[in-house]
């Protein structure tokens, strides 16, 4: 049986030394809108730990349980403060003691002193009494700090939230911890709250600080969060390929919880010099491409260009190109370099062009 090779128009033009129909585009800028939707999993900003500074702590009353909702300077529970009260007890009572020691001897003074005036012998005595005048001064007034410090320590026995959160862990009455690393409380900051989103590495060019951010959950259809990324992770996950995206979101009447999904829809808009995807021929990296320029001349160059963001049917083209040259979007899967073209039909599409988001 024989064989006949069907030869392309491509070949056969190239064959009869024809110029061979293609499809032009001329380069212009025109709109880009991306929208990149993620998977994304509700955090608290951060978790806060309260300790104490006491070796061992006893609660004795608690205020709140756990997912309650707090203010800073909301009391979360009373601790035992029954040593802090007796020392307070004995050291208003050595207060008192010596304040009346102290004016016996204030008293003595003032006697001291008419004395002294009318020639009467007490010179040693008044100096002595000086003496013991001082030293009592100096004992009341530290009393009198310790009593502060005292007080301090029962202040801090009524433990108050630091921040608004959610109450993730609290002690309960008669728990007692040992050691000031076991802390009484733990808050989950949620206002703002934190949302994590896995971005496939492949995706990060398209990305960055402040680009603005659509959010929806789940648990609240139709209601959507506006915000923009805060934080792109600066180390990726090398075992999933994926970098970490952080948004924060408004979440004043803490509605939002740690734990929910959602998706957070990335946008970007942008006048960008850009070509049909159809006109790209695979390269080796992410953002390369190429394609065939139609040179004035009528034959036809392959040439590498750098491709950023792409939507809507169009590349940004970021390098390699310039505005108003001609490329070929039809017909460039059967073109060699230096074929001689003929173009049939050329489109031009520019900044007038809504493609939407």
């Amino acid at each position: 049986m024989k064989s006949h090779k069907i030869l392309t128009k491509a070949q056969s033009a190239r064959t009869a030394n024809q110029p061979i129909p293609i499809s032009g585009y001329k380069v212009v800028e025109g709109p880009l809108s991306f929208n990149l939707p993620l998977e994304c999993v509700l955090k608290a900003n951060p978790l806060i730990q309260i300790y104490s500074r006491n070796f061992d702590s006893s609660a004795l009353i608690t205020h709140v349980k756990i997912n309650d909702n707090v203010k800073k300077g909301q009391v979360l529970l009373d601790l035992n403060a029954d040593i802090e009260m007796f020392e307070l007890k004995q050291a208003k009572k050595s207060v008192a003691l010596l304040a009346k020691e102290l004016e016996g001897y204030e008293q003595y003074m003032v006697w001291s002193r008419k004395n002294r005036k009318i020639g009467l012998g007490v010179e040693a005595e008044h100096r002595r009494r000086i003496i013991d005048w001082l030293h009592a001064k100096t004992t009341l007034g530290k009393e009198r700090i310790k009593i502060e410090l005292i007080q301090d320590k029962i202040k801090q026995k009524k433990v108050q939230a630091p921040v608004d959160g959610i109450v993730v862990d609290v002690m309960q009455p008669g728990q007692t911890l040992r050691g000031s690393n076991v802390p009484l409380a733990t808050l989950a900051v949620v206002d703002p709250i934190l949302m994590e989103c896995p971005l496939n590495e492949d995706k990060l060019r398209f990305v960055g600080p402040k680009q603005h951010v659509d959010a929806s959950f789940y648990s609240f259809p139709g209601k959507v969060y506006h915000s923009k990324i805060s934080h792109v992770h600066p180390i990726a996950d090398g075992e999933n390929r994926t970098i970490t995206l952080r948004i924060e979101l408004a979440n004043a009447d803490a509605t939002l919880k740690p734990g929910l999904h959602g998706i957070a829809h990335l946008k970007k808009q942008k006048i960008a010099l850009r070509v049909p995807n159809i006109a790209l021929l695979d390269a080796a990296n992410v953002n390369e491409a190429y394609v065939f320029v139609v040179n004035v001349d009528q034959t036809v160059h392959l040439r590498k260009i750098e491709t950023n963001i792409y939507a809507n049917g169009y590349t940004e083209v970021v390098k390699g190109l310039e505005k108003g040259e001609q490329i070929v979007i039809a017909g460039q899967l059967d073109l060699q370099e230096g074929d001689l073209v003929r173009i049939v039909s050329t489109t031009m599409q520019g900044d007038k062009e809504d493609n939407g988001g």
